[in-house]
């Protein structure tokens, strides 16, 4: 007796969380090729969302009833489907005939011309040696490839030399400049005096 006691109480319970779920396809209605990772609204309600996979299936389950779904993708018309009792849903999509704006294409001068100007107009302006002091840290990598890259097998994928610095430069007016070299590497070589 107890057993068929414990069986209903599960059977009520579990029926008290009954799910709806809604499963289907979307398709191109000229190719009847899958729509991937198309955009599924169910009751116009954003925050129910899915996306059809790969192969353009979904699956979507949900506490409260599903009245209408909505898809949505990239060059196709947007379809808000009411009729769910097909299973599975089969949903096919018509291309987007998007009008395209005539563009018009005409010479000119070349904008990098009208911004070479201004910098040569504001050359003295814009010379930090015209200022009072400055300083600036820099890197610095100069990299040498053989003229015969083909025929050094070793070379084929890196540079043949390569050599970096940092440097602190200090100026002050009139005349005072100091450059400092604060590191230094050539080609992996632990001491790279000449």
């Amino acid at each position: 007796m107890n057993f068929r006691v414990l069986l209903f109480f599960l059977f009520v319970s579990f029926s008290g969380f009954s799910q709806e779920t809604v499963s289907g396809k979307i398709i191109s209605s000229t190719t009847n090729e899958p729509l991937a990772f198309a955009t599924i609204i169910f009751n116009q309600d954003r925050s129910l969302i899915a996306l059809s996979d790969i192969d353009g299936r979904f699956s979507f389950s949900s506490e409260i009833p599903i009245r209408s779904l909505t898809v949505r993708y990239l060059g196709y018309e947007t379809k808000i489907r009411t009729n769910l009792s097909e299973k599975p849903l089969i949903i096919k999509l018509n291309p987007a005939l998007n009008q395209l704006a005539e563009v018009v294409i005409v010479s000119g001068e070349n904008p990098a011309n009208k911004i070479m100007r201004k910098v040569l107009a504001n050359k003295a302006r814009n010379n930090p040696e015209n200022i009072g002091s400055f300083r600036y840290y820099s890197y610095n990598k100069t990299t040498f490839d053989s003229p015969n890259k083909d025929s050094l097998k070793l070379f084929q994928s890196s540079h043949f030399f390569i050599k970096e610095s940092v440097t602190q430069r200090t100026y002050k007016k009139p005349d005072l400049s100091e450059e400092i070299i604060l590191g230094t590497k050539i080609s992996g070589f632990k001491n790279p005096k000449f």
